[in-house]
């Protein structure tokens, strides 16, 4: 198992979600990444909807879906990083500036080191002064000591004032070191722009999201996520950019009874049905988007053929079936249902919103495979 720079095992591409706690919902929480049990899909979930307390209130952000909103976000990206002159030349303003300001700072932290040093001398020139008065004049130790106090707070005061400015400006230089670091890496990310920036992994991806200091914010409110999960059929045919047969043929059949035969024992549940007609079951399935409950079948149910697909994809049964398939009359998948993206708005550090412009917001309605079983 590899592990990353912290000894920890490195985790799977699809375990990170680069938005996580940077996508903010409509309530003001951030959105975290969660993988659905059943289905297996990658979302965003708004952590607003968490009870803080039991009977609490929570909020009524929808989820989002990860693959279609990091895929979107990261097309916006690319426009607006894949000009490394550009991204480049940002950086280097930045750094300038940076430097202009380091160097402010650290003229300003001399001065006030020196303005300590001389109120330090005259706070101690001061008591020495004071109590050498006291003392002509007959004062006991006690009345020397309030004289002294008293001669010395307003010094002190002052004194106290430099080193807090002094402090300030320590750490307003201390920030701009970490935005002058920051600005150097981002113009290697100009290098990573030219040569691989839509080979990116998520993990990588989420890297250049910190570097950015990007977060989105969902500005109108995000539509219900649909139940159920990806129809398998339809599933199979897009990986492997097929279309579905439309009807088995007599030769075909031919060749593929023996396999299905030998290959598949039906189980109680769907041997109530032939081995064809589940082949042409399945199909129909695949060419009308439906529920395996609305398969037409002459004997047995659509959850005694979801078990029999299932296993025949899992043992490859399927997979040799479709090789028999490929010469007759085809159709195209029908069209996906789609899921809708909110509108969304990026807002980032200097450098990401010099080259972001006025392309700021994103978001729609974008297809995707998500016929339910």
């Amino acid at each position: 198992m590899e592990h990353g720079k912290n000894g920890r095992p490195k985790r799977k591409d699809a375990e990170i979600y680069p938005l996580s706690e940077k996508l903010f919902g409509l309530c003001g929480s951030h959105y975290v990444g969660q993988k659905q049990t059943l289905s297996g899909q990658r979302w965003y979930r708004c952590s607003g909807k968490h009870e803080r307390y039991p009977g609490a209130p929570v909020c009524e952000c929808n989820g989002i879906p990860s693959d279609l909103v990091e895929t979107e976000l990261w097309t916006l990206l690319i426009k607006v990083l894949s000009n490394p002159k550009e991204l480049q030349k940002a950086a280097a303003e930045y750094l300038d500036m940076t430097a202009d300001q380091k160097v402010s700072f650290e003229d300003r932290i001399e001065e006030l080191g020196r303005q300590i040093e001389v109120q330090a001398r005259a706070i101690k020139a001061a008591m020495t002064v004071t109590a050498k008065i006291a003392a002509i004049e007959g004062k006991n130790d006690e009345e020397i000591e309030a004289e002294v106090e008293a001669t010395v707070a307003p010094l002190m005061h002052e004194k106290t004032s430099l080193e807090h400015l002094r402090a300030e400006a320590v750490q307003w230089q201390l920030e701009a070191d970490a935005a002058n670091d920051h600005a150097k890496d981002l113009k290697k990310l100009a290098e990573t722009a030219r040569r691989r920036l839509h080979q990116l992994t998520l993990s990588e991806q989420a890297e250049v999201l910190n570097l950015l200091g990007l977060k989105v914010r969902v500005t109108q409110a995000a539509p219900p996520a649909p139940k159920g999960a990806p129809c398998p059929v339809r599933t199979w045919f897009e990986e492997r950019d097929l279309k579905i047969p439309a009807r088995v043929g007599e030769e075909a059949w031919r060749h593929i009874e023996p396999i299905v035969s030998a290959g598949d024992r039906p189980c109680r549940a769907d041997q109530r049905f032939d081995h064809r007609e589940a082949v042409e079951g399945i199909l129909h399935k695949a060419r009308t988007a439906g529920r395996w409950s609305d398969v037409p079948l002459a004997k047995g149910t659509g959850k005694g053929l979801s078990s029999r697909f299932r296993r025949w994809r899992e043992s490859g049964i399927w997979d040799q079936v479709m090789e028999f398939l490929t010469g007759e009359e085809a159709t195209e998948l029908p069209p996906a249902r789609k899921i809708e993206l909110p509108k969304m708005e990026v807002e980032g550090g200097f450098i990401l919103q010099e080259l972001l412009g006025s392309l700021t917001t994103f978001g729609g309605t974008l297809p995707s495979s998500t016929t339910m079983s």
